[in-house]
């Protein structure tokens, strides 16, 4: 399935924080709607939110997490739809590990996660709209998004 390739490369990407190969997975015009909880807290971190903002907050914690080892992005219950041949919707249970320097900011994170995929005019595959949800209080990415983007 080709956009599964798209998948393995930000599992990748997150594994070895890799700013560069992460932005890469990203489709230029990304949107994303963090959980309800982290919009609550602060609303304004989130209504301009794009690729560039992902980019910053990977960046960031990539950052903090130079010196360490042991990051993953484990994506269990996948379900998986076409909507068309240029793109798909992959949803699936994630818990995020980040081990970084950053004392005031979890290391890891849990929720749901929505991504459509779509492939470019280019023939390449992106990550073009994300949809992240919480998980019965646990700490989620929107929350490390938030917090790295400070």
């Amino acid at each position: 399935d080709v956009y599964k390739r798209q998948i393995e490369n930000i599992l990748s990407a997150v594994e070895e924080m890799n700013a560069p190969n992460y932005g890469r997975s990203l489709a230029a015009d990304l949107m994303f709607t963090p959980t309800a909880a982290a919009l609550g807290q602060d609303p304004s971190t989130w209504t301009s939110w794009s690729k560039a903002e992902e980019e910053r907050y990977f960046s960031t914690a990539a950052a903090a997490a130079q010196l360490s080892t042991g990051h993953r992005l484990v994506l269990t219950d996948p379900s998986v739809s076409v909507i068309t041949d240029d793109r798909f919707q992959y949803d699936a249970t994630y818990t995020l590990t980040i081990n970084h320097s950053r004392p005031e900011v979890p290391t890891g994170a849990q929720g749901r996660l929505i991504w459509i995929i779509v492939q470019g005019d280019d023939g390449l595959w992106s990550l073009s709209e994300w949809t992240d949800r919480e998980l019965g209080g646990a700490v989620s990415w929107s929350d490390l998004k938030a917090a790295f983007s400070r």
